[in-house]
């Protein structure tokens, strides 16, 4: 890319984080000088510069800080001729309870819309053409069955079946990576489940292991349509914008990230494409980036190849699902369905390799060669993406820029005094002006009480939250982002005074709409870093949903650290897990070799914030005294520490990039972290085995930081690879390596 290329997009990156400019049409109309090749770069800039803004939009739920307050039903309450018995699950758009039907003495499962977002017409809306996707679908067996929605008291719902049995995603936390027999039969259960939405003219927009259910008896059901797209055009017959970017990024397909309106029943496929990489990886595709550079993996990058073993048919296929352009992949779901019959059917090696000839694309593919278990050293994207590279840098700076945004404030506007929660406001023109960014902003007071610890937080479908925590006119503590919760920003803090001044605003200039305000209190223990907690699981404790003992605990993460959690029993088997504040469970732990007394957790999180941390029991009726340790990555023993410098005369890889090779030697069973830091560039980490193989790699952990988590599964002589992500890239480095402690 020449220099006057790249000066132009940087000047287009900086007027859509002003707000000067909403498109590339609008960009092109200044600056008529530019040429009219960059158009479809400019386009891409502003589709993912929309994309950051909306990622989750399907996420705003209003968790409390314990499941009791989140609740919004109780066991006993009614909707319609529906008694509730539990809470099953919580998502974004509401929460789904068990409930039994006194007419029919059965029990339903009925998701209901979140309260608070019952007054958000765009909330309503999607729930509603979530009734009208269920109500277009005959019955089927891979499909969840919708019985009826209904309005009762203010609240909506939808009644489904009640379906026993688990989910996928949580199946391969359970058991770790599937054979691959058992991960196909479950990915052409679904793929039917599909095909017959399809046939009915729905794209699901959000297919992933936790939308796909699997019942006692083995069979998988298709779930949760609340984000389809019924494929008709609107009353004016167009196919527009979709105000919010749903679907989740670890399983969304490019052309949904760029252009949601192009998505269609291949978009599915490709989110089955990965939720079938999942299964036999155990991890998503491209799971180890943040938020934009997944958006920017799925359009550029081929996935990682597999690390185990897999049938080179069933790898075709992978490779066919996971083709970046739709018209790559299988055609329709029937098609897929088919394709994994004759798999399950193929007596034969030879069998299968005809198997494999029939699933390659018929356009040429950037994905991985399907054959062998593993290839040797190369980079995952295509050496030549100079320009791509430069997007992906392009919209880091968006993605963390925002953050560094100082408040430039000297005084506020009170418009309102705020004693309870949550509180609804509306950003607009009036409102105050933060002077450098030109955003709109409002200030609330809140009463707060010295010594307790709060949790304030901001949901908005409509801008991208910040809050901002002030007293006398000073700064005490800013976010805009929070784990697990969509559009949200959200501030921890233990009060050290009774009076402060809430500031919800927005990174970006010009921004209207409305917002949620919520203050929690985190009645739960905090989990300190490097502060050992002796506590005790009795029977006054709360319970988790096998009736084992728990504790609960709070825990401050953030985004790219490495946190070690470890759980000791007296006389019981512990079990520790993470979840976010509305029940997503996020990591869990593993058994201590050579005892069953103690358990490790390793988490990296994507997102600054606050996590729960459940000290439980591993089996219902265990309990006593345990143990309990939190540690940051520095709690490893170093076994490496260099410095260096990538320039001139260093080899380079196939893409022209620079690297340092650093030898590493490894012991069966033990931990490795691996961390690379550049203040000059975006680093690359590699590991690599004796053979030249690729063992692992990371691009980012947070801005210019890559981490690699290892656990050496033998004694052997390795070679870590300092690397830079793109050719020209040079300057100072540092690697460490720390073993974690057994």
């Amino acid at each position: 890319m020449t220099d006057g290329i790249a000066e132009a997009l940087d000047a287009f990156v900086e007027a859509l984080l002003e707000g000067d400019v909403a498109d590339a049409d609008e960009w092109l109309a200044r600056h008529p000088d530019l040429d009219a090749a960059l158009r479809e770069d400019l386009e891409l800039v502003a589709s993912l510069h929309r994309a950051a803004e909306s990622v989750a939009a399907d996420s705003h739920a209003a968790p409390a800080s314990t499941p009791e307050a989140r609740r919004f039903l109780e066991p006993g309450d009614r909707l319609g001729e529906h008694v509730i018995e539990e809470l099953l699950g919580a998502g974004g758009m509401g929460e789904v309870y068990r409930a039994r039907h006194e007419v029919l003495d059965k029990d339903v499962a009925i998701k209901v819309l979140r309260p608070f977002l019952a007054e958000e017409p765009d909330a309503v809306a999607r729930f509603r053409r979530e009734v009208q996707a269920q109500a277009k679908l005959a019955p089927h067996p891979n499909v969840v069955t919708a019985t009826h929605a209904s309005e009762h008291d203010g609240r909506l719902y939808l009644v489904m079946e009640l379906v026993p049995g688990t989910n996928l995603s949580r199946l391969v936390r359970a058991e770790g990576p599937l054979e691959p027999a058992r991960a196909a039969d479950l990915i052409r259960q679904a793929a039917a489940g599909l095909a017959h939405a399809h046939a009915a003219g729905i794209v699901h927009r959000d297919v992933k292991p936790s939308n796909l259910l699997l019942t006692d008896d083995g069979t998988v059901k298709v779930v949760d349509l609340g984000l389809a797209s019924l494929t008709q055009a609107d009353e004016e017959g167009r196919h527009t914008w979709v105000d919010e970017l749903v679907g989740s990024l670890d399983y969304m397909s490019p052309e949904q990230a760029n252009r949601p309106g192009d998505a269609d029943a291949r978009s599915d496929l490709y989110s089955l494409g990965c939720t079938l990489y999942f299964l036999l990886e155990g991890r998503p595709p491209f799971a180890d980036r943040l938020a934009l550079k997944k958006l920017m993996a799925h359009a550029v990058d081929p996935p990682p190849p597999l690390s185990r073993q897999a049938p080179g048919a069933l790898r075709a296929i992978l490779t066919r699902l996971l083709e970046k352009a739709p018209a790559a992949r299988f055609a329709t779901a029937d098609e897929l369905v088919s394709a994994l019959e004759e798999l399950a059917d193929a007596p034969s090696s030879t069998d299968a390799k005809t198997l494999s000839q029939r699933a390659r694309p018929k356009a040429p593919s950037s994905a991985p060669e399907a054959e062998g278990p593993r290839e040797p050293l190369a980079r995952p994207r295509d050496p030549g993406s100079r320009r791509s590279a430069w997007v992906l840098g392009g919209f880091t700076v968006l993605l963390f820029g925002s953050l560094l945004l100082a408040l430039g404030m000297r005084t506020l506007r009170r418009p309102s005094l705020a004693e309870d929660f949550p509180v609804t406001g509306v950003l607009e023109a009036g409102d105050g002006i933060r002077p450098k960014e030109r955003s709109f902003f409002d200030s609330h007071l809140v009463m707060v009480e010295e010594g307790t610890t709060y949790v304030f937080t901001m949901r908005s479908l409509h801008v991208d939250p910040m809050l901002v925590l002030r007293a006398e006119s000073w700064e005490i503590e800013q976010s805009d982002d929070a784990p697990g919760a969509g559009l949200t920003a959200q501030i921890v803090w233990t009060a050290d005074r009774d009076e402060v001044e809430l500031v919800a605003t927005t990174p970006s200039a010009g921004e209207s709409g409305r917002y949620v305000l919520t203050v929690d209190t985190l009645a739960a223990p905090a989990l300190v870093l490097d502060h050992p907690t002796d506590g005790r699981l009795e029977a006054t404790d709360a319970h988790y949903t096998d009736d084992s003992l728990l504790d609960r605990y709070w825990l401050h993460v953030d985004a790219g650290e490495t946190y070690v959690l470890t759980m000791r029993g007296d006389g019981f088997a512990p079990f520790l897990f993470l979840e976010t504040s509305d029940r997503r469970m996020v990591a869990v732990s593993q058994p201590v070799e050579g005892t069953e007394r103690e358990v490790r957790l390793v988490y990296i999180p994507d997102e600054s914030g606050v996590v729960f941390v459940g000290a439980n029991a591993a089996l219902a009726g265990e309990g006593g005294a345990y143990h309990l340790g939190a540690a940051s990555e520095l709690a490893g023993d170093e076994v490496l520490s260099e410095a260096g410098v990538l320039g001139e005369g260093d080899p380079t890889l196939d893409d022209g990039s620079l690297y340092h090779p650093h030898p590493l030697s490894v012991e069966e069973g033990r931990t490795y972290v691996i961390t690379m830091r550049s203040e000059a560039f975006d680093t690359y980490l590699l590991l690599v085995d004796p053979d030249d193989v690729r063992l692992a790699q990371n691009d980012d952990a947070i801005g210019t930081d890559s981490r690699i988590v290892y656990r050496a599964s033998r004694t052997r002589p390795l070679q870590v690879y300092a690397n830079t992500y793109t050719s020209g890239m040079a300057g100072p480095y540092t690697l460490t390596v720390r073993e974690l402690r057994e």
